[in-house]
């Protein structure tokens, strides 16, 4: 069972990002590192805040559901 995005924490981790979104390691710190997703870099791990992730999503749905890949992702 999937959880919802109301049942994860207001600052998500990169495992986090992961099962949200169903996408691979390599896949969410390329969206990181090239500043597509906004996060904050403390020590050596990245911090999500849930509200710019949702707003990343609503940002990107219609190139995603168009078949084409997210704004910045490459």
């Amino acid at each position: 069972m999937t959880k919802s995005l109301n049942e994860y924490p207001d600052i998500l981790t990169a495992d986090d990002l992961m099962a949200i979104l169903d996408i691979s390691r390599c896949t969410v710190y390329k969206l990181l590192r090239n500043g597509a997703l906004p996060a904050i870099k403390i020590g050596k791990q990245y911090r999500i805040l849930i509200n710019v992730l949702a707003d990343f999503l609503s940002a990107n749905y219609d190139s995603v559901i168009d078949g084409f890949p997210a704004k910045g992702v490459k």
